[in-house]
């Protein structure tokens, strides 16, 4: 009798541990579930939701941070999505506006959305597809984001999408969603994403003669499309500038040396050198920081010298020289006396940037202790 009572109190034990088992397992799935946004789909015609979808949804995720967005975000954790079918119909001049809203003002939910690729049959295959919009995602403080998707005129077939919420760094408090088609010309704001970015052409090296490296580059181009790259020597070797013809036409004719893919770097040699005769020559009034600037089209009329000018500077601690080019690059005149003011030079990083033809800003900082200084040129930056 002993025997066969214990054995009984081991099945009844083995079955209760069993139904336990089964409970949990049963309770985590059902929290998975519940965890994508509420409710998880729905539908939006061109008459609007589709019962019983009524164009809301909130979000069911729990919260937390997910520093690198979608790319470390867990679904049902930091992020959670929302499936939006769009239903086939003439959508021509409409688009679906999707805002999301919330109560903190501290917390930051990031906006994506979707196009599911037509193989996909999970959310995670869809919220790999292309992008179709994505929210501001600028980050707190802040209490709502939006985007709109472009149907595309007439929609032939039903088309799904997801959109996707990332808790990027939320406390719990859940974000409010709406689906709404509206007109173009009332949208506020619209973007279409291609997916893989933009390309470009292959790289293309440069070098200064006898120089051994530049540092810090940079490049303007102006309304005409002349262009210019510089980089640092360093003091006290000067900086080292290039010219590219961006310009496809000159007076009313094609230009035979548009480089639009920036192929063919011309060497201008260095406008802060003290009294250069050849292009290898050495020495700099600088070479520890360089800024250029291009002249902008006079803002009561809208004219433009032919050329633009081109301004620049160069840094050295204790000055800023400037220089100046009428002929896109090809000679300068040169303050090699340079600009300071409030005393004793000091100075570092500076910018510069014009104001109609012949007006330019420079901007610097002094060393230790820092304080901004701004000079004004009204003679094209010399």
């Amino acid at each position: 009798m002993r025997s066969n009572n214990r054995l009984s109190k081991i099945h009844t034990y083995l079955f209760i541990v069993l139904c336990l088992t089964t409970a949990v397992v049963a309770s985590v799935a059902t929290l998975r579930k519940t965890r994508a946004a509420s409710p998880a789909s729905g539908t939006l015609a061109t008459t609007g939701p589709v019962a019983p979808f009524t164009g809301t949804w909130t979000g069911t995720a729990t919260g937390g941070s997910s520093p690198n967005g979608e790319s470390t975000c867990v679904e049902g954790t930091n992020c959670d999505t929302f499936r939006l079918t769009v239903a086939p119909g003439d959508y021509t001049g409409k688009q679906i506006s999707i805002k999301i809203s919330w109560g903190i003002p501290a917390n930051d939910y990031d906006l994506y959305i979707h196009k599911c690729p037509t193989t996909a049959s999970t959310i995670a295959q869809c919220n790999a597809g292309p992008t179709a919009a994505q929210g501001e995602n600028g980050g707190a403080p802040g209490t709502s984001d939006g985007a709109a998707i472009d149907p595309g005129g007439v929609v032939a077939a039903a088309t799904d999408y997801t959109v996707h919420v990332v808790y990027f760094t939320v406390a719990p408090d859940q974000y409010q969603a709406s689906a709404t088609l509206e007109s173009k010309t009332t949208a506020t704001r619209a973007a279409t994403y291609i997916t893989g970015g933009m390309s470009f052409s292959p790289s293309v090296a440069v070098k200064a003669p006898v120089a051994n490296r530049d540092g810090e580059p940079s490049n303007r181009t102006d309304v005409q499309g002349n262009h210019y790259s510089v980089g640092i020597r360093g003091f006290p070797a000067g900086v080292d500038l290039w010219y590219n013809d961006l310009r496809p036409t000159v007076n009313n004719a094609a230009n035979p040396n548009f480089d639009a893919y920036l192929r063919n770097y011309i060497y201008r040699g260095q406008p802060d050198s003290f009294s250069p005769s050849s292009q290898a020559d050495l020495g700099g009034d600088g070479g520890g920081d360089v800024d250029l600037a291009v002249s902008m089209p006079d803002p009561t009329n809208g004219t433009v010298p032919n050329p633009p000018t081109l301004a620049g500077s160069s840094l050295i601690a204790a000055n800023i020289s400037t220089f100046r080019s009428a002929d896109i690059g090809q000679t300068f005149t040169k303050n090699n006396l340079g600009n300071c003011s409030g005393g004793a030079c000091a100075d570092d990083r500076q910018w510069e940037e014009f104001f109609g033809n012949s007006v330019v800003y420079l901007f610097y900082r002094t060393l230790e202790p820092a304080v901004s200084q701004v000079q004004r040129s009204t003679d094209g930056g010399l």
